[in-house]
């Protein structure tokens, strides 16, 4: 297995895409996207190297890839450090960043009951939270806009989070109690489908027509590569969703305005 996975690499690229759009255009808006595009890469890559460590069989890393995690780290690290005070950021933004870093410590690093991705029935709503806060509440409340209505990325994040459930639903514990594991499959259809088509709703009344069509984009592309997964069991790419938001948006700002 190679340990720099380029998914990783193309989510924290997506992140940042998607964050872009709630800002004005500015060098500080780009300064902001590539800080949560590396937050999101230290996060993965941080999650990708703790499971490759407690694998038994990949114990043993070469030192290539040791080199690679080295750099990669300090140059992330490096990197942040040097944004940081460029972003001059509002305290509540500190203290939702730090909350954010206790959340991935507690979901990656620890164990039992100190982990929260072991809370039953919670797991998708901490992940849902933790990227609707990073790549949309920071960024609308950065540009000092009225965050709230960033809170209908919860829907669009949830079904992210219970898809991916659904590609583990057979390797988690039966104690997390995902909702994949306790729903019928076509009861867990419908409820994509709802949250799917709220979240579409709700874009169009809060952000109006340019995100309507963005998210309309995004849910196509979930629903195409979910498809592909459980049709014909290819690789779960449904993260390429919060991509094709990202860049629709992006291309609509630009070409229309």
């Amino acid at each position: 297995m190679r340990f720099l996975d380029m998914r990783h690499f193309f989510l924290a690229f997506s992140a940042g895409l998607i964050s872009f759009s709630f800002q004005t255009t500015s060098y500080k808006s780009c300064f902001l996207s590539v800080f949560i595009a590396l937050a999101v890469l230290l996060s993965y890559h941080s999650h990708h190297l703790l499971k490759l460590l407690r694998n038994q069989e990949n114990r043993i890393l070469s030192s290539s890839q040791l080199k690679s995690s080295i750099i990669l780290y300090a140059l992330s690290l490096f990197l942040l450090y040097f944004l940081w005070p460029l972003l001059n950021f509002q305290q509540l933004i500190i203290y939702a960043i730090f909350i954010l870093v206790a959340m991935s410590i507690s979901y990656s690093f620890l164990s039992g009951k100190l982990s929260i991705r072991n809370i039953p029935y919670l797991k998708a709503v901490f992940i849902a939270l933790s990227w609707t806060t990073l790549c949309c509440i920071i960024p609308l409340y950065y540009s000092h806009k009225l965050f709230l209505p960033a809170s209908t990325f919860l829907f669009f994040f949830f079904i992210l989070a219970i898809i991916a459930d659904y590609r583990d639903r057979k390797s988690d514990p039966i104690t997390l109690k995902t909702i994949p594991q306790i729903l019928p499959f076509k009861r867990f259809l419908f409820l994509i489908y709802f949250l799917s088509g709220l979240f579409i709703v709700l874009n169009f009344i809060l952000f109006g027509w340019l995100f309507f069509i963005s998210a309309i984009f995004s849910v196509f592309t979930l629903f195409y590569y979910f498809r592909q997964f459980v049709l014909l069991n290819e690789t779960l790419n449904t993260d390429r969703a919060i991509f094709a938001f990202g860049l629709t948006s992006l291309l609509l700002r630009a070409f229309v305005g």
